[in-house]
């Protein structure tokens, strides 16, 4: 499946990130959600990664995001 993060930045950015999720990858995105829920409600300060095409890392700093909107994109798990 592929999901959609959706980030709104406290200076007004907008910034989307579209993920693969695999079966194997389950587990990591629970953990993706529970920390954007946990850092939202009790404001810690979190920092998510997201793969990119290719090599290398998206990194979001938790404190900087006002909203984050998840949706998913495609089917069921690959």
């Amino acid at each position: 499946m592929k999901m959609n993060f959706d980030f709104l930045y406290k200076n007004g950015t907008k910034e989307t990130f579209e993920q693969v999720v695999t079966e194997e990858d389950q587990q990591a995105l629970i953990e993706v959600l529970s920390t954007i829920e946990i850092s939202m409600k009790e404001g810690i300060d979190a920092c998510i990664t997201f793969g990119k095409e290719g090599h290398g890392w998206h990194y979001v700093r938790m404190s900087e995001v006002v909203r984050v909107t998840t949706n998913v994109i495609e089917g069921e798990p690959e």
